[in-house]
């Protein structure tokens, strides 16, 4: 610990250096500098986040396995200022493709984050961005998040005979370039990096046989291990824990703490669920103060109720929610009634845009070599043998014809995207913003005036309610999405598409003052649709926490375990992976692993952690088997 503060006085009087001989702070000593760094981190601490999967290289269908870190940014010990961590993958284009909330339980003895992203057979082949934060991290922006590139690899690609080679760079973010070998040296001479030696019984095995690894590590470690093929990933130092710890920056000014100008968050860490909207009138829609809102979940065993405050507001938190659970807000008058029209807030997370950086191309060509065809022949049999359990098969081609969705008119029929009731019921969404961001290529924006809007292919959209403009009933101080985002109900959609600008320009003067490149949302609305016709009454599902699943270990110490699948088909590209590997007080840690049916292939072991008192865990061993 003398080791770390003495760094850290060491780092704090470099930074500050050349701005405190050029203003009053030059008078302060060493020690108040260093109390008023350490102020501010106390008010506002830092986390740092990095998410170990267990490989880099998929097939579209596979899961993604993940294991979260969570650390303090100054002493890097785990710390547990947020309970969730929310994991999102986004394609090249910087859509989201899937997101995930990871959660904690520390009062239950459940202090790990770990989950998983499942992938979908129709991902088309390209690199994607596994992106990782928390609310509270939203307070020093987009640059502190964790970002990591992962290739996946269609089978329509592999049955085309296209070799698609592993990631080389992992890392989709600039950040990870800043840590050089220079300052790794000096993590590792303060011991603040620790790197085990892995040891096994011997370096070449043969098929179906059993791997012991054992190690020492810093005693009370938390980690994760992973054993994957060499040909269905690539290890990449730079993607390594102690490479997106340590590489990333402080997120204060430091001028301004060194003249005790401290900096106080604006995002709160989050520790519980919250579901929040408004009740207000069906008619004037007018607020509806004092009334009785009530939520409930038999699924959850959650049953509450609150009274909305003086502008009709109510807020339900201090509870956990699991993603597959549907809640239930229903508004009623003292005398039990059912009474106004309840608008769910859009999820209390803002939406944030990523602007994914150090774009990594995947590196597709034909099988040229025999190399190339040994390769390419792993992921054609890993398609049909898949952790020896599934096998994937193509559809029959069926032609038929569009289905004409209600209200429907010529506009409609040429637009980029378009949802029918049905389809946006099936959503379980509760608010506008919460359905665009189901469209595929929108995304929710922020405005260099504070406003958010709604973006399709990087154009603002503007919008069309009932066939009408809106902007005579928009504010000054709010933007078309903000007004349509509080004012619509999605019970209430008949219909919603994107429309290219110029298709609605007759029908609006505004149309005709934006780019012709654009794109309208229209909505048409519908009362008669609301479930139960009762503006009352809301079901939808927020996004909850995942639920951790255990992956699935093969296991051949029986003579019938090891009969079970025919010789040749067990072609798992990962053989192992256990995110919850704890280190006992003596430092002593091992685990095992059977090997598959891949012979004349290297096999990387890979251990990543955190102790309890800040060492960063990093170790790496490869095996073979022929």
């Amino acid at each position: 610990m003398k080791k770390l503060f003495g760094l850290l006085l060491l780092s704090v009087v470099a930074l500050c250096a050349a701005t405190v001989r050029a203003q009053e702070s030059s008078e302060l000593t060493k020690e108040e500098l260093l109390k008023r760094f350490l102020t501010q981190n106390k008010m506002m601490p830092q986390e740092r986040v990095h998410v170990m999967t267990d490989r880099n290289h998929y097939l579209a269908g596979d899961t993604i396995w993940m294991r979260a870190f969570l650390v303090d940014g100054l002493y890097k010990k785990p710390v547990h200022y947020s309970r969730f961590l929310y994991v999102e993958l986004r394609n090249e284009r910087d859509s989201l493709v899937s997101r995930v909330k990871l959660h904690e339980q520390p009062e239950r003895g459940d202090s790990i984050m770990r989950g998983y992203l499942a992938t979908s057979p129709e991902q088309p082949t390209g690199v994607y961005t596994l992106v990782a934060y928390t609310q509270w991290m939203l307070n020093g922006g987009e640059s502190f998040f964790f970002k990591r590139n992962v290739q996946l690899v269609n089978v329509a690609d592999v049955e085309k005979g296209l070799f698609t080679e592993p990631l080389v760079a992992t890392t989709g973010c600039d950040a990870y370039h800043r840590v050089d070998s220079a300052a790794l040296e000096k993590a590792d001479a303060a011991v603040i990096v620790v790197h085990p030696v892995l040891k096994t019984d011997k370096t070449i095995y043969g098929s179906r046989e059993k791997v012991t690894v054992t190690f020492q590590a810093p005693p009370n470690s938390s980690l994760a291990a992973s054993v994957t093929d060499n040909a269905a990933s690539v290890a990449d130092p730079r993607a390594a824990l102690h490479y997106s710890i340590l590489s990333q920056p402080y997120w204060h000014n430091l001028d301004s703490i060194y003249a005790a100008k401290y900096r106080m968050p604006t995002y709160l860490n989050e520790i519980s669920q919250e579901i929040s909207g408004t009740l207000r009138g069906t008619l004037r829609r007018q607020p509806k103060p004092n009334t009785m809102v009530m939520l409930f979940s038999p699924s959850a065993r959650v049953f509450r109720t609150v009274r909305t405050d003086s502008v009709g507001r109510f807020c339900f938190e201090n509870f956990d929610a699991v993603d597959t659970v549907s809640f239930t807000v229903r508004s009623f008058s003292d005398r039990g009634r059912s009474k106004g029209e309840i608008v769910m807030s859009a999820n209390v997370l803002p939406d944030v845009v990523h602007h994914l950086e150090s774009a990594v191309k995947p590196v597709t060509r034909e099988v040229v070599s025999a190399s190339d065809s040994a390769l390419a022949n792993k992921m054609k049999q890993r398609v049909k043998f898949s952790g020896g359990q599934w096998e994937i098969m193509l559809n029959e081609v069926g032609v038929t014809t569009k289905k004409k969705l209600r209200g429907e008119d010529g506009i409609s029929k040429s637009a980029d995207r378009k949802f029918d009731y049905k389809e946006i019921q099936a959503m379980n969404v509760a608010s506008l913003a919460d359905l665009l961001n189901q469209i595929p290529g929108v995304v929710i924006d922020v405005r260099e005036d504070g406003q958010r809007v709604a973006k399709y292919r990087g154009k603002e959209l503007f919008f069309l309610l009932n066939g009408l403009e809106i902007d005579q009933h928009v504010r000054e101080d709010e933007s078309q999405f903000e007004y349509m985002d509080s004012y619509c109900n999605v019970e209430c959609i008949e219909y919603i598409d994107v429309v290219p600008a110029t298709l609605v320009i007759f029908s609006s003067t505004t149309a005709g003052e934006v780019d012709h490149n654009s794109y309208a949302v229209r909505i048409k609305e519908n009362p008669t649709l609301a479930k139960k016709n009762d503006l009352g009454s809301v079901t939808f599902k927020p996004l909850g926490h995942q639920v951790p699943r255990e992956y699935g270990i093969t296991d051949y110490s029986t003579q019938e375990a090891r009969f079970a699948n025919p010789p040749g088909t067990d072609l798992r590209s990962t053989l192992y992976w256990n995110p919850t590997i704890e280190v006992d007080s003596t430092g002593m840690g091992s685990f095992s692993f059977w090997t598959n049916d891949n012979y004349n292939t290297i096999y990387t072991i890979r251990i990543e952690g955190v102790s309890e008192g800040g060492q960063l865990i990093d170790a790496m061993k490869r095996i073979k088997m022929q």
